[in-house]
């Protein structure tokens, strides 16, 4: 959740109005804004502005294209539409930290000098240099990056002692029986690829059936395989679902499916789908149900936290620009 900071070789936008030399820069101790009292300066403004530009590079542009800020959708450009995903996302940060105020965990001193210690390991393992391009790259100071990363380390302490298992938010004991309950009704556990039913027009069973092929290889990378072809495939997560009965297809496949064993293809609305069963677990179907649940929670405790910031905005957030941060 929170590695982003750790991620010292970040993707190089191309488009050179992205970075503006330090030199032609307003100061990045500027204050931008002031949220519960915590002071946003604009190096931190502009950390966040480059992770809402990363965001629209990777989901909205195709391969090769180039990010324009000044590109107009719906009458709004680029640019204007990135700064406000980098305030919904502070806005976020800031409504974890009012939830942790409210159980008393604060942001302190002692969160700021335990960053300034791990960025003393960072450049004993980096190097200066390195990491002086990474401020330089985001348009920030060295100090930015101890705040939010203070900032991110304090957050990760509030959702384990708020959402963990021994928070006071984890699914009681009444809510875990429901979910052991589902289990003991019956649920598949599988790793799955998800095909669109047609390819350039034309049916794509061919390719389903290939692919169907690679996952029955003995000692098949099944895994790879799904990041690999797989509509809904994470590289970051292991793909493996837990699936309740709906009566379907699918539900008349996977009931006579041996574990380790690969499905036909099934044809399910405008998709193909192959399914490989897997052993299943009961705790691991609680921990993942109890999971699900707490992150529901989670953000609409977020959601409703967002509404009570107190946000205090000054002259230097009005006047902001993207193609001059």
């Amino acid at each position: 959740m929170r590695n982003a900071l750790l991620r010292l070789c970040a993707v190089l936008l191309l488009a050179a109005v992205l970075i503006c030399s330090l030199a032609g820069c307003s100061s990045l101790e500027q204050t931008m804004l002031v949220i519960d009292g915590h002071t946003v300066t604009r190096g931190m403004f502009n950390y966040f502005v480059y992770q809402a530009s990363d965001y629209y590079v990777t989901n909205y542009l195709g391969e090769g294209e180039v990010l324009d800020p000044r590109q107009e959708y719906d009458g709004r450009t680029l640019g204007d539409m990135i700064i406000d995903h980098a305030c919904r996302q502070i806005a976020n940060e800031y409504a974890m930290l009012r939830l942790g105020a409210e159980h008393g965990i604060t942001l302190s001193d002692e969160n700021i000098a335990e960053a300034r210690e791990e960025l003393v390991e960072f450049k004993k393992e980096y190097g200066s240099d390195l990491l002086s391009q990474y401020y330089e790259e985001y348009n920030m100071t060295e100090e930015d990056y101890v705040q939010i990363y203070a900032l991110f380390n304090l957050e990760d302490s509030i959702q384990e002692a708020l959402f963990g298992e021994d928070g006071p938010h984890y699914p009681d004991e009444n809510k875990l029986d429901e979910f052991r309950k589902e289990f003991a009704d019956g649920v598949y556990h599988v790793q799955y690829v998800m095909l669109n039913d047609r390819a350039a027009g034309q049916d794509n069973i061919k390719h389903a059936n290939a692919v169907r092929e690679l996952l029955m290889e003995k000692d098949a990378d099944i895994e790879e395989i799904v990041d690999t072809y797989s509509l809904t495939a994470d590289a970051n997560n292991a793909n493996d679902v837990y699936l309740s009965p709906d009566g379907d297809i699918t539900e008349s496949a996977l009931a006579v499916l041996p574990v380790g064993s690969v499905s036909e293809v099934l044809h399910v609305d405008e998709y193909y789908y192959i399914f490989v069963q897997l052993e299943s677990k009961e705790s691991d179907y609680v921990g993942q149900m109890a999971d699900a649940y707490v992150n529901e929670l989670m953000i609409e405790m977020i959601d409703e936290a967002v509404e009570k910031l107190e946000v205090e905005e000054t002259a230097a957030y009005r006047n902001y620009n993207f193609e001059q941060r």
